[in-house]
């Protein structure tokens, strides 16, 4: 069986979670569209954002987060080391003070991002507290980055039921056996001080194409498994009920490493 780089936290859904992702030119920032910038957090060899004529591809957090792992990938038949660079204070990703921090290698786009290789090639070991990144441009486009780490800004954490590990290791299955199922037991930890309304958790597919795919489900009653669950109100400080994930791998599922997309939402806070 393979071995592959874990990252120590969870994919930060920078996509979604009210973070800014900006192209930048000189200091001046313009906005990708919303669905290359879900295509850049996700698996596709393809697509992404356009790098030509670009000094910087941003990404700036609502809070300061910390950087552990990142996977970077741009548009072109060879690897690439690309400048990156943090701030504490940037506002748009063209503004405010930047620090270089140790290059990444941009992994060529058009055989690592899909199937089982992109997790070969996590950078891992990082710790970056920063509230932007940015980096260099790829080559063409860049068509995949992933930022893995710690640091909430809405306040909801999907947590173990034991309360004690954060997703990243939370569902990680391991090596599985084609043919077989497992579940999880989680739980969505609100720690703000505010009362999350209507939370939500959904369970996303990962962009593989297979007919015999890896399939996830969720349930708040080990009975009844979609691929979404109403959770209610959270109040501050408090936690859901428990979320049973369940793993149906196919028998004739697909060799290599597969991943699903946990989400917990609010509809509004009070």
């Amino acid at each position: 069986m393979p071995t592959y780089p874990v990252a120590s936290g969870p994919r930060r859904p920078y996509d979604s979670d009210g973070s800014l992702v900006r192209t930048i030119v000189g200091v001046t920032p313009s906005t990708p569209t919303a669905p290359d910038v879900a295509e850049l957090n996700g698996s596709s060899a393809t697509g992404g954002i356009a790098s030509a004529g670009i000094d910087w591809l941003a990404v700036v957090f609502p809070t300061t987060v910390t950087v552990d792992s990142i996977f970077l990938a741009h548009g072109a038949a060879s690897d690439l080391s690309v400048a990156c660079q943090t701030s504490q204070d940037t506002t748009n990703g063209g503004d405010g003070a930047w620090t270089a921090q140790t290059a990444v290698t941009a992994r060529r786009g058009d055989t690592v991002v899909s199937g089982s290789t992109w997790r070969s090639n996590l950078a891992t070991g990082l710790s970056l507290p920063c509230k932007g990144i940015r980096f260099a441009p790829g080559t063409t486009a860049w068509r995949t980055l992933h930022l893995y780490g710690f640091g909430n800004p809405e306040g909801l954490e999907i947590r173990s039921a034991d309360f004690t590990t954060l997703a990243g290791g939370v569902v990680d299955w391991g090596s599985v056996p084609r043919g077989s199922s497992a579940d999880q037991a989680i739980v969505v930890a609100n720690t703000s001080t505010r009362t999350a309304n209507s939370v939500s958790m959904t369970v996303e597919a990962s962009e593989d194409t297979d007919e015999f795919a890896v399939t996830h489900y969720l349930s708040t009653d080990g009975r009844n498994f979609a691929a979404s669950v109403p959770l209610g109100a959270i109040p501050g400080r408090s936690r859901s009920g428990v979320v049973t994930v369940r793993r149906v791998t196919p028998a004739a599922a697909t060799l290599g490493a597969r991943a699903a997309r946990l989400r917990a939402t609010a509809a509004s806070w009070t």
